[in-house]
């Protein structure tokens, strides 16, 4: 009996596990549409930009105040902007369909999510949350006790056996007179002692301590792997928070060196080349803070499902909750039926 309840408790866990996978491939896919909506968003701006300067520079070269280098560079910024949208493009696409194999709907017009909550304020709080809920772990934990109920009932089938053993018997036959009928009916108690099984309940025996010893061994194993995936789910959410703190500080610097060389460029302090690389660099730094933004929310989501709180009852979806323990309270003691809920 403790063997079967072990056996669903570890099929809970790992149920548990299915779902923040699940959960957590949704959630990285949807925040690769967004990443990949913005990038195609910003390459189709950086056009526009570059398309405007190219008028500029024609204009300036026709009445000889650029040079043919000028109007080349930017007709050159420009080309290679159309191949980052159509890049860029390709990328979103590809992320839309992965998004509906995963979710079995296109996505709409996905908006940037707000703070997740329920994280750990730190590391060792994660690590102690982990060690507590995770499932992967909770399910090897479970496994080596199943393992251990096995020696038990292996160590069982060594120990003598009483059974209570009732026969009831009625013979009729053709004749209807009530003489040649006849009624038995008897009760014994049943005692079996295993003298000698040439040793097969020995090696069975044996068998089960070594698999109980190997659970053991697993369980160790999978406590030590997630405590690693925690470690690195944390340090990555910290780096991604910082790389997008540092790009926001890029980006502003970018903007303003722009704005400065637009206005060296305008007056002929400054070559055209190099407002074409300001504007290149602003772009790269504005893209890589959307990938950035992008690894925040992964990171969060990935942190959550390190300590077991990647489930659609945990984060609040407006959803209908499956309950396996309330599946289980209605069938436990059901003997007969193939209903399922």
């Amino acid at each position: 009996m403790d063997q079967a309840e072990n056996t669903i408790r570890r099929q809970r866990a790992l149920l548990t596990d299915t779902e923040q996978q699940v959960l957590l491939q949704a959630g990285s896919i949807f925040m690769d549409v967004i990443r990949d909506s913005r990038t195609l968003a910003l390459t189709r701006n950086n056009i526009a930009v570059l398309e405007e300067r190219r008028r500029t520079t024609r204009a300036l070269y026709d009445v000889g105040d650029a040079t043919q280098a000028d109007l080349s560079q930017a007709e050159a910024r420009l080309a290679q902007a159309r191949a980052q949208r159509i890049a860029a493009q390709g990328q979103l696409d590809a992320s839309r369909a992965t998004y509906a194999q995963i979710v079995g709907q296109p996505p709409e017009e996905p908006q940037m999510p707000g703070p997740v909550s329920g994280l750990p304020e730190t590391l060792e709080a994660a690590l102690s949350l982990a060690e507590r809920w995770n499932p992967a772990l909770g399910a090897s934990g479970i496994a080596e006790r199943i393992a251990r109920d096995q020696i038990r009932i292996r160590r069982g089938e060594m120990l003598p056996s009483v059974a209570l053993v009732g026969r009831i018997q009625e013979e009729s036959y053709d004749d209807p007179l009530p003489l040649d009928r006849q009624s038995q009916a008897s009760l014994g108690v049943q005692l079996t002692v295993p003298l000698y099984q040439s040793g097969a309940d020995h090696a069975r025996l044996r068998e089960a301590k070594k698999r109980a010893n190997q659970r053991q061994l697993e369980t160790v194993s999978q406590m030590r792997k997630v405590q690693e995936q925690v470690i690195r789910a944390w340090r990555d959410l910290q780096t991604a928070r910082a790389s997008v703190a540092a790009l926001d500080e890029q980006i502003a610097a970018a903007r303003q060196a722009q704005d400065s060389v637009r206005r060296e460029v305008e007056i002929g302090r400054r070559p055209l080349l190099d407002l074409l690389d300001a504007q290149q660099e602003l772009l790269d730094a504005e893209v890589n803070r959307t990938g950035q933004q992008r690894d925040v929310v992964v990171g969060e989501l990935t942190l959550l499902s390190t300590i077991g709180a990647l489930t659609a009852e945990s984060l609040g979806l407006p959803t209908d909750l499956h309950d396996p323990l309330a599946d289980y309270e209605a069938t436990k003691w059901r003997l007969f039926g193939t209903e399922v809920q």
